[in-house]
């Protein structure tokens, strides 16, 4: 089992995260799970408004 684990879904750069998870950012598989509080941006600053989630990595 865990050879055929291993063969289909190798380690990527982050380990064992398939869906490819950004740090600190809300897990789109995961409903309900609050992001990192927005930090307070300077005056006269642009604020960057939240980017969606990237699509997942497709594996064949």
């Amino acid at each position: 089992m865990y050879a055929t684990l291993t063969h289909f879904f190798p380690p990527g750069p982050r380990g064992w995260q398939l869906n490819g998870a950004i740090p600190g950012q809300p897990d789109p598989d995961i409903p309900d799970q609050p992001g990192k509080p927005d930090l307070p941006q300077p005056p006269g600053e642009p604020t960057i408004p939240d980017q969606p989630p990237p699509a997942p990595i497709a594996r064949y």
